[in-house]
């Protein structure tokens, strides 16, 4: 049958349909990918960091406690000491603003997870569309197109 009989059409209608339904979850899905991607860069450079500050405040822990051992002073073990709690300070920032970028990366890769299933769906719906059409019409009238889902 023509490409124009309206069995044909009404089933090429349904296929466009679909196929933009895809594409609007593709761009959702590759979107929530690619901020979960940075989001999870994120939190590996947050870890690294704070990483680095537990280090930094033992050796200023350590400082201070052999400078106290030495009897260097009581004001260089004051100074000591409060570098080390300022560092100590610091990497429990840093371990907070870890944990928090590791909770958004989790949360993220959830949102992307979800979205890329609905664009693995809204694809399928589409090929079956498309099937449909090619049945109704006799002959492929527009052609079939497969969405990315992932970035």
């Amino acid at each position: 049958m023509p490409c124009n009989d309206p069995a044909c059409v009404s089933k090429t209608t349904a296929y466009s349909v679909a196929e933009a339904t895809a594409q609007i979850e593709s761009v959702t899905a590759t979107d929530f990918c690619k901020h979960a991607k940075s989001l999870a860069a994120l939190a590996v450079a947050a870890a690294a960091t704070a990483a680095a500050a537990i280090a930094a405040a033992k050796v200023a822990a350590a400082a201070g406690s052999a400078a106290a051992l030495t009897g260097v002073g009581f004001f260089a073990t004051i100074a000591f000491a409060a570098g080390a709690v300022a560092l100590a300070t610091a990497a429990g920032v840093a371990i907070g603003v870890s944990a928090a970028a590791g909770i958004a990366a989790v949360n993220a890769a959830s949102d992307y997870r979800a979205a890329s299933l609905k664009c693995k769906a809204a694809n399928d719906a589409a090929k079956t569309a498309w099937d449909a059409h090619v049945a109704a019409c006799e002959m492929k009238c527009v052609d079939y197109k497969r969405f990315p889902c992932a970035c």
